[in-house]
């Protein structure tokens, strides 16, 4: 899996240098660069249960548990939009674990998978400036063509997203 993104990648001017400099040993934190969110999600799935402790504790305070499950969501998510699909009306193939805010109609719906993305957002303040911003929008514009129980969204989603 690391050697074909090494490969695949191997114009990017960090891996040559590393494939030259380092005889292609590249660190953790470089190698991840080209991880996509597939990869992420392996990876961390197939870490030892006390490095998944630790990491989630410190990076986000939740249950090491509840994270891998919440990547497998980011994972459908990102491909989907990737590939064009279509979200209204989407059934998700994850439900991500510990989402008190989502009733069990929801679970497999966009609202889920958004309320995922901003648990794991690193910039909480970016989040509520600038993403939440933007989602409001789309929203509002949209708000007759939209049914939330399409999407998921509870009649509190704002309060929940903000």
């Amino acid at each position: 899996m690391i050697d074909q993104s090494k490969k695949e990648n191997s114009r990017l001017l960090f891996v040559k240098h590393y494939q030259t400099k380092y005889m292609g040993e590249f660190p953790l934190w470089v190698i991840m660069e080209l991880f996509t969110m597939g990869m992420l999600s392996r990876f961390y799935s197939d870490m030892l249960t006390k490095d998944k402790k630790l990491f989630t504790s410190a990076v986000y305070g939740e249950n090491y548990k509840d994270i891998e499950s919440w990547l497998r969501c980011c994972t459908d998510l990102r491909n989907i939009c990737a590939h064009y699909g279509r979200l209204y009306y989407r059934i998700f193939s994850a439900i991500p674990a510990g989402m008190k805010e989502v009733d069990e109609n929801a679970e497999r719906r966009l609202f889920a998978a958004i309320l995922v993305v901003k648990k794991l957002y690193p910039d909480k303040a970016k989040w509520s400036s600038e993403i939440f911003i933007q989602l409001h929008a789309i929203m509002d514009e949209y708000r007759d063509a939209i049914s939330l129980k399409h999407v998921g969204f509870p009649e509190n989603w704002e309060e929940i997203l903000a």
